[in-house]
């Protein structure tokens, strides 16, 4: 059973779908699906970049399609208000909307498409929201059990949910749809002039349920639909339909169409008289208008016919109870009715109650009401003879008191022998009491007034807010003086019925004979008196954090779990955060705090359409934020020296003990810093675990021709090259704790200087890799990365010399530079310098992202995606060749800064602002400041006026910065001339100068707690020359000094050691501190020491700058042993035999033995690890004494935890 996760704004359709890769589109992951797995979507449906642009079509049975945790989706369909006209005409949708139904008398149309469509069985859907669909909301076509709850349907162009079977031959079963909101349907606006527009009378009602069986709909708010709110029917069979809200529906509440055994209970069914929803109806198209003042009825019970139907399913069983039916055109209506339109169509109803059983229902009247009950018998044009049978309609309140005339109880049309009326509620006018009709007359009727609480309570309407705010039941219970107390009948069979069990009231209260010895019974309504009366409306306000401390920049996700009781409504909002930042709507909010402090977060929630007295707030949650920094991070730069012998050479970092995920190398053929190298060479690299690649460029010196080259291999990560061949190379061969090992396979020419930066020890994820530009449209990393460094020398055919420096670097550091964008912002650079040419064809380019060729002028973009990054590549020029990359998901622990030198000398400080996106809704970008722990810096002497004669940008400078120091590399290449002039150049500062040396710009780089700063000590008063930099976040380890050492010898015969240091004090002047593990001390750098007593002796060493202190220890480091002492181990050798549990004794204190009296050592095996092959060279095992077995020399060699190594002759 799998867990898919689905992204719209993220997510990538050829990604994995796992957590940390989600699909986009959600028809992707039904696709992966299979039964039983579950479907979660992301997504906030208050924030549009997020929502899901299209349809869902879901065939997979078993799934479960659910929201992620902390989010909200939505499928929108761009149904927009902007189709309605100011006459009341609709303007058809274009094919912006989702789903396009086309347009009308055309093959496109496709009337009411979908945006979520269900065919797979046991399907559940839940808690989504389905709003402004140019079609339907939900429908779920001939899928058996399927379950749709807690989802919100709003502004839909057709029907909001349907559940159906495709025929009687192929009905549906155990559906559910509960406590799901449905509203605004078909479209706010005059059903009549829809019904013109597309030809078609009507529309489709809020949920309809067609050729189901025991289907169970409970719970639901239907609203401000333009057709019935719930229409059940069409050879349905066993649908309980209750505890449903039913209000301001233009055609009817609720609507029985042939279904047998139906059970309507415990709804609510209303209308608020939103003018919008009470309709002008032509008799026929086209024709007059008749005015129709009156809302619609609260139930019928209608078997449709004529062209509708087939006359063959009649309904039966019906139960209709416990309902509360307040200010509709009827309450219940039995409807018979036949006609034929101008069209010559016969329509109409035909229907049958039949072992029906209608009981216990409140009807109030209000303004707008007309009828109370309704029925008629069938009519002859319908063949006739199908009269009603078997069916009582007891212990209903019919309450229409309004002084005036006009109002009827009661409408019987034809006569209904096989009804009962007995024991209803009649209160009305005299007028209208004298119009009850004799057959709506019975036994046990009450005409007194039946003393409800409050029937006249006003329903206020708040549209497009589904809730009526003072919508309350208890209004229409019965006070203590209510003559309907004990009056309903004793629930005894009569007219062939005998009425069901009915054991509550509609509040859920048990329902009980008042005085069953004297005929007094249950009371007569809804609700029985003594139910329990509902307390004020209150509110309470409460919320959740998903995170409550954390280091900073700590993002928290406010969700509020606010509510209302006793028919309180939540109107209003207001979020404190704590950090002076508020918000007005419900949420959730997600905030980022960036600095380390106590945040008293609280929510306040009102109902102030009823009371602005009616309000809560929440008890305070406290956000405690930490030291900023990346969660589990470290980062450091150093530079280091190359080794000019093969072998291995391993580089220090400061990680805080982890082993890096990742590194960066950058080489050039300088030896020495503030020393200007002739001959100009860079080299780029990158490693992680399983990848490295390399790349480098050169560029002779002192050439009447230029001589430049470049190289790129996939199989070593630092690599130097000149104008013959490759020159030096060295490979990743293992990631350390603190370190990594690079094999050197091509001897160096000289000590070339080498800066390295290292991530470690992350909750990011980090690889390296290369990819073929002519191939490769997007790379899979498993992850989204949120720093990229992509590097290409163009080359088809690696490991190869090729001619020209051709070279594109860059670091992209942003992807929400603009909102709802992927594209990578950062720093290109790229160089290029034409190989054998005697005039100078040399250029610099300096851009915010991608890649660039700038000897072919192939160029392309780099986006990010939820699984890794795309390139778009320039369609007239495509690029060749592999790149290398290094990829990091840093969690928006990075930003992007574009600068420039200033006009004059001093100080400046930049600020370094990460962009989050739209994080509360309001369709700006929000951006958090960062404090940088590392700064990649590149540089150019653009100048596109030409003020100081750089017109081919010939130089540029890389810096790398951390808290320590500053590793500059500044790369110059004037290209042909008389004699040309390439170099290099490194600093520990930011310097840029032109080809002939001169400097153009520099400054001392600091980073601050906010950005960095440059205290600028060159610059050109009228050019300034453009940077581009790229901060990473001040991770929690600092990047201090790296303690390492060596002592020789490690076993002294005279006691005397020479310790050699080899710290890297990574940017800062260091001290050291000695700890020979014999009482004594030192201070120097390389102390010699010697030992005065034979033992063995652990050392350490701690450095120190003002970036931190680092300590290394070797335990048992130097051995310093007595030439005289006893041999370790004596024999001869008692053979016996043992098993892995520890020996009770020496194999030579037995007196029997020949032995006995030796000393011996007994051996436990939990401590003994015995090898085959003396050519194992793993060395010791920390707790195990290792025994090899030497044949060749006939001995045992014998390895001790410490790794002192002995030897033990066979004899």
């Amino acid at each position: 059973m799998a867990t898919w996760y689905v992204d719209y704004a993220n997510g990538s359709d050829s990604a994995s779908g796992a957590t940390g890769a989600p699909f986009k589109t959600p028809q992707r992951a039904n696709t992966a699906a299979s039964s039983g797995d579950t479907i979660k979507l992301r997504g906030q449906y208050y924030t549009p970049a997020t929502l899901y642009k299209t349809t869902l079509n879901i065939t997979k049975s078993g799934t479960t399609w659910e929201p992620d945790t902390g989010h909200a989706p939505a499928f929108d369909g761009n149904w927009d208000a902007s189709f309605q006209r100011a006459d009341g005409q609709y303007n058809w949708p274009d094919g912006s909307c989702i789903p396009d139904i086309g347009t009308p008398g055309t093959a496109s149309f496709k009337e009411f498409t979908a945006t979520i469509t269900i065919t797979g069985d046991d399907v559940t859907f839940r808690g989504i929201r389905v709003q402004n669909s140019a079609g339907q909301g939900i429908v779920a076509t001939a899928a058996h059990r399927v379950k749709i709850t807690d989802c919100t349907i709003d502004h839909c162009f057709g029907a909001g949910m349907v559940i159906q079977g495709t025929g009687m031959n192929d009905l549906i079963d155990g559906a559910e749809v509960g406590r799901n909101t449905i509203s605004r349907l078909s479209f706010k606006g005059r059903i009549w002039n829809f019904a013109a527009l597309i030809g078609k009378p009507g529309t489709q009602g809020s949920m309809n349920v067609i050729y189901c069986t025991g289907a169970w709909i409970h719970h639901n708010l239907l609203c401000y639909g333009m057709g019935e709110g719930i229409n059940a029917g069409r050879g349905g069979t066993g649908s309980i339909i209750e505890y449903n809200t039913v209000h301001t529906c233009n055609h009817l509440c609720l609507y029985i169409n042939r279904t047998k055994n139906c059970i309507i209970r415990n709804n609510f069914l209303t209308h608020t008289y939103n003018p919008d929803f009470i309709e002008d109806k032509p008799e026929v198209k086209g024709g007059p208008v008749v005015k129709d003042q009156n809302v619609a009825a609260g139930i019928v019970l209608g078997d449709e016919c004529g062209q509708k139907m087939p006359l063959t399913y009649y309904s039966e069983g019906q139960q209709v109870y416990n309902n509360i039916i307040v200010g509709m055109g009827a309450g219940i209506d039995i409807r018979n009715s036949y006609k034929v339109d101008a069209r010559g169509n016969t329509d109409g109803y035909d229907t049958q109650l039949k072992n029906a059983w209608i009981a216990h229902n409140t009807i109030v009247g209000r303004g707008r009401s007309t009828r109370g009950i309704m029925v008629a018998q069938t009519l002859p044009e319908w063949g006739g003879g199908r009269t009603h049978v078997n069916s009582i309609i007891e212990n209903n309140v019919v309450h229409m008191w309004y002084g005036e005339a006009g109002y009827e109880l009661a409408v019987i049309k034809g006569a209904i022998p096989g009804v009962l009326f007995r024991n209803n509620a009649w209160y009305a006018s005299a007028a209208a009491l004298a119009a009850l009709p004799r057959a709506a007359v019975g036994a046990g009727d009450v005409t007194a007034a039946p003393e409800l609480v409050n029937p006249n309570w006003p329903l206020a309407d708040n549209y497009p807010n589904p809730n009526i705010s003072n919508l309350n039941w208890y209004n229409y219970a019965l006070r203590e003086n209510s003559p309907l107390i004990g009056a309903a009948s004793n629930r005894g069979r009569a007219n062939g019925l005998t009425p069901p069990a009915m054991a509550y009231d509609y509040n859920g209260a048990a329902r009980a004979d008042e005085d069953a010895a004297n005929g007094r019974y249950y009371d007569i309504g809804a609700v029985e008196y003594g139910s329990d009366e509902p307390a004020d409306p209150t509110v309470t306000a409460s919320f959740t954090a998903s995170v409550t401390s954390g280091v900073a920049p700590l993002s928290v996700t406010f969700t509020s779990t606010s509510s209302g009781a006793n028919g309180g409504v939540i109107n209003r909002w207001l979020w404190e955060f704590g950090d002076g930042r508020t918000a007005d709507t419900a949420g959730p909010h997600t905030r980022t705090y960036s600095r380390p402090g106590t945040y008293p977060v609280r929510l306040t929630v009102l109902d102030t359409t009823q009371d602005p007295d009616i309000y809560s707030i929440s008890a305070e949650t406290v956000i405690t934020v930490t030291e900023t920094g990346p969660t589990g991070g470290a980062v450091d730069a150093v530079r280091v020296a190359m080794s000019t012998g093969a072998g291995n050479q391993t580089i220090a970092f400061n990680l805080g003990g982890a082993a890096p995920d990742l590194v960066l190398f950058f080489l050039s053929n300088a030896t020495a810093a503030a020393t200007t190298t002739d001959n100009a060479l860079f080299a780029i690299g990158a490693a992680s675990p399983g990848s490295q690649w390399s790349g480098a460029i050169y560029s002779r010196d002192a050439q009447g021709t230029t001589s430049t080259r470049r190289y790129f291999s996939d199989t070593a990560a630092v690599i130097s090259i000149d104008h013959t061949g490759i020159t030096g190379a060295a490979a990743v061969t293992q990631f350390a704790a603190n370190s990594v090992t690079l094999a050197i396979s091509d001897t160096f020419p000289a000590a070339y200087l080498l800066t390295a930066v290292a991530f470690a020890d992350t909750a990011h994820l980090s690889k390296a890799g290369v990819i073929d530009l002519a191939t490769a449209a997007a790379t899979g990393l498993g992850f989204a990365p949120d720093f990229m460094l992509l590097a290409s020398t163009f080359q088809t055919n690696l490991a190869t010399l090729g001619n020209s420096a051709v070279l594109s670097l860059s670091a992209h550091g942003d992807y929400l530079a603009t909102l709802g964008s992927a594209d990578f912002a950062g720093a290109h650079l790229a160089h290029f310098s034409r190989h054998n040419r005697d005039t100078s064809d040399v250029a610099t380019y300096l851009g915010t992202g991608g890649y660039d060729n700038l000897s072919s002028g192939a160029w392309g973009t780099v986006d990010r995606t939820a699984s890794g990054f795309q390139l778009f590549k320039d369609a007239a020029v495509t690029a060749n060749g592999r790149a290398g990359y290094a990829a990091l998901a840093l969690g928006k622990n990075q930003a992007v800064y574009y600068g420039a030198s200033p006009d004059s000398t001093g100080t400046v400080n930049y600020t370094v602002n990460s962009s989050l996106g739209d994080t509360d809704g309001d369709g700006d970008m929000e951006e958090e400041n960062i404090e940088p722990g590392l700064l990649l810096l590149f540089m150019t002497l653009y100048d596109p006026e030409n003020v100081d004669g750089e017109t081919d940008y010939d130089s540029w400078t890389l810096a790398v910065v951390d808290a320590g120091a500053t590793y500059s590399l500044n790369y110059a290449d004037q290209g042909a001339a008389a004699t040309s002039n390439s170099w290099v150049r490194a600093d520990n500062s930011l310097v840029i100068r032109d080809s002939g040396g001169t400097v153009k710009a520099a400054g001392t780089v600091s980073l601050t707690a906010t950005g960095f700063s440059i205290n600028w000590t060159t610059v050109n008063a009228t050019v300034e020359y453009p940077f581009h930099a790229i901060a990473i976040r001040k991770p929690l380890n600092a990047a201090g000094p790296v303690a390492a050492f060596s002592g020789a010898p490690t076993e002294p015969t005279d006691g005397v050691v020479a310790f050699t240091d080899q710290s890297n004090p990574n940017g800062a002047a260091i001290t050291w501190a000695w700890d020979f593990g014999d009482g004594r001390t030192a201070t120097t750098q390389n102390p010699t020491h010697t030992y005065l007593e034979y033992g063995t002796y652990t050392v350490r060493l701690t450095v120190t700058n003002v970036n931190g202190s680092n300590t290394v220890t070797k335990a048992n480091y130097i051995r310093f042993l007595d030439p005289a002492a006893e041999p370790w181990l004596v024999g001869p050798y008692e053979p016996m035999t043992v098993t892995n549990t520890t020996v009770s004794r020496l194999h030579g204190d037995d007196p029997s033995s020949p032995n006995y009296g030796r000393v011996e050592i007994g051996l436990d095996l939990d401590g003994l690890l015995i090898d085959a092959s003396p050519a194992d060279a793993a060395g010791a095992v920390a707790g195990k004494l290792r025994i090899v077995s030497d044949l060749t020399n006939n001995r045992l060699k014998v390895i001790l935890p410490n790794g002192t190594v002995k030897y033990v002759n066979f004899a």
